[in-house]
């Protein structure tokens, strides 16, 4: 029996658990799926008591994604960042001191001293351009991929997390603030940030969760993330993810026992009166390469050259953003597709379209999908990862088409447009598979996976 049966297996609540110092480690919450995972779940960790901590590698201004009041919130600053440069201090202490004015004209004294200033700091950075090249953070994440890859300095993936904590202040003040934290669990998510938390956990007294929100044998991470990979997710207590295809990608490196599946929480709404729906198809997503918008653009304008009379609305923003309008003024069809760009709120265009269309060209399982199915929309998923898959059974519960073929996607919009009873049967038929999914159910899978001790204590209830 699995961790997650085992769970189902009782039903006995884990709220009269003692508390826990908990810290999640995000890179920001901005949108994302692992973002709005991160949001969901805190809510829930504060709700059973918890005390939560939020930690973000990235200085990011505004987030997306919403906190409970009483999670601390911080985020890691660059100790360069506080340093003023020597030329800056001399300066600040002459206008302070009265000598000069705050601008001074250019027959002043002062405006000679500040160009001869500048002047020497720009030769002097001439001067040392080649020996802040050779120490640069590019030359660094190149030397230690390569260092990685040809397993230079051997094949102990602690030694790779010294050099990391040395060469790269993130990794570094994130160890020190978690030793001031003197958390019972940290959890982090996202590729790039997982690497970076096991490496400053190494040697610390709690346990430590990453987890893998997208599927790794498709998803290339930038270096030296990409050649740590390997190297440093076995160090972890837990390597958790949220689709049995991504846990079989990393069964190539991590331990067995370690491998963890992890499904993203749900939130159910009201039920949808037909009636109540427009003629319209939803794409819910960021406007990048990994989601393939200009596939469905492409098959979009095949479609209603055939069966006129629908819209498509695309949810989201990105890099493609502008291109994807030129095309589809292009195509002719700008009337009949509409860009919201980014929705905070998704829920009204979820209850009123009727088919969602996400032809990835790699996922791990997108909350989007997951949202779809939670309100009965007939769905359409490309077969370029195993995520997916899980969820839509090609005729079942939705709709399975060829990864990057504007054919078979245009075919499969022309079958459930014209087949109103079709729609209604796989909406359904997904609503009811998704219900493992409940916030309820998962929050217990998550529990259990960061405290340990607590899950022999329900099993062993379980068996009395």
């Amino acid at each position: 029996m699995d961790l997650t049966e085992r769970i189902r297996s009782s039903d006995r609540p884990t709220s009269g658990s003692r508390p826990r110092r908990v810290v999640l480690v995000i890179a920001h919450l901005g949108i994302g799926g692992a973002q709005r995972v991160a949001a969901n779940l805190a809510a829930h960790w504060v709700e059973s008591g918890h005390d939560l901590t939020v930690v973000m590698t990235a200085d990011q201004r505004d987030d997306f994604y919403q906190l409970p009041p009483s999670v601390t919130r911080l985020t890691l600053r660059d100790p360069k960042q506080k340093r003023m440069s020597p030329i800056y201090r001399v300066w600040r202490w002459i206008v302070n001191a009265g000598l000069a004015p705050l601008e001074p004209r250019p027959s002043s004294p002062a405006w000679f001293f500040v160009v001869a200033l500048t002047l020497f700091r720009r030769g002097y950075r001439l001067v040392t351009y080649p020996i802040r090249l050779l120490f640069s953070n590019r030359m660094r994440r190149a030397t230690l991929a390569v260092c990685v890859r040809y397993r230079l300095l051997g094949g102990s993936g602690y030694r790779y997390a010294g050099v990391l904590r040395f060469w790269f202040w993130r990794t570094r003040a994130l160890r020190k603030l978690l030793r001031e934290l003197h958390p019972d669990v940290v959890i982090s998510m996202l590729g790039a940030t997982n690497i970076m938390t096991v490496c400053a956990s190494v040697g610390l007294s709690y346990r430590t969760v990453i987890s893998k929100r997208n599927d790794p044998s498709k998803q290339r991470l930038k270096s030296p993330w990409q050649e740590l990979r390997p190297v440093i997710y076995p160090m972890a207590d837990v390597v958790s993810a949220n689709s049995t295809g991504a846990l079989e990608s990393m069964r190539a490196f991590c331990p067995e026992e370690k491998l963890c599946y992890t499904p993203n929480p749900l939130v159910f709404g009201d039920r949808v009166d037909d009636g109540a729906r427009t003629n319209s198809m939803l794409f819910l997503g960021r406007l990048v390469h990994q989601k393939a918008p200009d596939v469905l653009i492409e098959a979009f304008a095949r479609f209603t050259r055939a069966i006129p009379g629908w819209r498509l609305d695309i949810a989201g923003d990105g890099p493609m953003a502008e291109a994807l309008q030129a095309r589809v003024q292009q195509l002719g069809v700008d009337a009949d597709v509409v860009f919201h760009g980014l929705v905070h709120d998704p829920i009204p265009l979820l209850r009123a379209c009727r088919i969602f269309v996400l032809p990835s060209r790699f996922e791990g399982t997108p909350n989007a999908l997951l949202e779809a199915m939670a309100h009965r929309l007939a769905c359409i998923v490309s077969d370029a990862s195993p995520g997916p898959l899980q969820l839509i059974v090609d005729g079942v519960t939705g709709r399975v088409v060829q990864t990057d073929r504007v054919d078979s996607l245009a075919e499969a919009l022309g079958q459930l447009a014209g087949n109103s009873s079709l729609q209604r049967s796989l909406g359904e038929a997904a609503f009811q598979r998704v219900q493992e999914f409940s916030l309820d159910r998962v929050s217990k899978v998550w529990d259990h996976i960061l405290f340990p001790d607590e899950l022999t204590q329900v099993v062993s209830a379980s068996h009395v």
